[in-house]
């Protein structure tokens, strides 16, 4: 049985585009999901039904939607988890699935570790316009030798 890789490169509005990577070369598909967690897994198996899935590539920055990302990456490691296959991460264009070097990167990434070893998780920065800051705070240490015997006083404690 053939080999493949099932890669998710957007996700907006319910329209699901992803596509199969095997022999070397990336076919796309554009598909409709209304339920996304059942509707992927109809997907999922639909596509690669004559192929033994080898691996999951998830562009995260092509999904939109807190929600959506949480529940689309929750599906899939879970069935990476399942088939105990890896799940990883890619940033891409369209354009560079159709690249001969981008898909053997691909490829040598699923390759060199075949096993479910970690989740893939949402990146999430937050609602626009909120930020985080942190205060550092700096701490000077006097230094003062002192002779034997000799106790410092309360003042140069401080």
């Amino acid at each position: 049985m053939k080999r493949a890789v099932f890669i998710v490169t957007r996700f907006d509005d319910g329209e699901l585009h992803y596509g199969l990577l095997h022999d070397r070369r990336y076919e796309a598909y554009i598909r409709n999901i209304d339920c996304l967690d059942s509707d992927l897994l109809q997907v999922i198996d639909t596509t690669t039904s004559s192929y033994a899935l080898e691996g999951i590539a998830v562009d995260r920055s092509g999904i939109r939607g807190f929600a959506s990302i949480r529940l689309l990456l929750t599906t899939l490691n879970f069935i990476a988890w399942l088939r105990d296959i890896p799940i990883v991460p890619i940033s891409t264009v369209s354009a560079a699935l159709q690249d001969d070097h981008f898909n053997e990167s691909v490829l040598h990434t699923i390759r060199s570790n075949p096993h479910f070893t970690e989740q893939l998780l949402p990146e999430y920065a937050g609602p626009a316009g909120v930020t985080v800051t942190t205060r550092s705070k700096k701490f000077r240490l006097l230094r003062k030798s002192y002779r034997s015997g000799e106790r410092p006083s309360a003042s140069a404690r401080r």
